[in-house]
């Protein structure tokens, strides 16, 4: 039976000469592989262009019980991203947050609330102008999605966030994994306002880079498996530059 879904693509690899093994997040069954012919030119499947890191994709396949991998029928892309791939700083940030995805949503169950989420994020990246915060409010707000939100909303001035225990705390804790109050209160922003209002908020680039390496710190802490994210000295480049 042939099954349409709007998907998310997460990575691709080169399986022949015009094929490819790739996973896309659907929103009908979650996380999925597929089998996808990819021709020379845009008429075959839309070339590799469709199969980019974030894509967001409309895809028909046969869907059959118990295999890893479906093929694809037609992969075409549903949302053309207006300005993701022509601007060197989204790209670099759309590499970083496909990492990010890719080691944190390994479930093959549909969960249409995480994945719209996911969906209307980057159309609302793509649509943006400068907007230098959008990756520590996805992290942040992604938390919620996959449900390691922290349990207080409302925090006090003087509160330290404790990235191991996953909360906000009134006493330094003795590990070294923590946000110091000013930080803390900053966090808790991303966490409390929408896009539109951390887009125009004033981080200092000590507190930015304190704060998503607390958020990085946080997924290792509370996500199995998640590791080591190798864009992150890419994304430092390219705002160090």
């Amino acid at each position: 039976m042939w099954q349409k879904t709007n998907g998310i693509v997460f990575n691709s690899i080169k399986h022949k000469e015009k094929s490819y093994i790739v996973k896309i997040y659907t929103r009908n069954g979650g996380l999925q592989s597929f089998y996808v012919n990819i021709g020379a030119s845009a008429k075959k499947n839309g070339g590799v262009a469709h199969i980019q890191p974030l894509t967001l994709v409309e895809i028909e396949f046969s869907e059959k019980e118990n295999l890893t991998l479906q093929r694809a029928k037609e992969i075409k892309i549903s949302e053309p991203y207006k300005s993701i791939p022509f601007d060197v700083n989204k790209s670099a940030i759309i590499i970083f947050l496909q990492e990010v995805l890719c080691k944190s949503i390994i479930e093959n169950t549909a969960n249409e609330n995480l994945f719209d989420f996911i969906w209307h994020s980057l159309l609302y990246y793509d649509l943006s102008e400068k907007n230098n915060n959008f990756h520590l409010a996805f992290l942040a707000k992604l938390l919620k999605y996959i449900g390691f939100l922290p349990k207080k909303i409302f925090i006090e001035s003087d509160e330290y966030f404790d990235i191991k225990s996953g909360d906000y705390v009134p006493l330094k804790p003795f590990h070294s994994y923590y946000l110091e109050p000013a930080e803390s209160l900053q966090l808790n922003f991303l966490f409390s306002n929408d896009y539109e209002e951390i887009s125009t908020h004033k981080f200092s680039s000590i507190q930015r880079k304190l704060i998503l390496q607390a958020l990085i710190d946080f997924y290792i802490f509370h996500l199995q498996g998640f590791k080591e994210i190798k864009s992150l000295k890419i994304l430092q480049e390219v705002f160090a530059s």
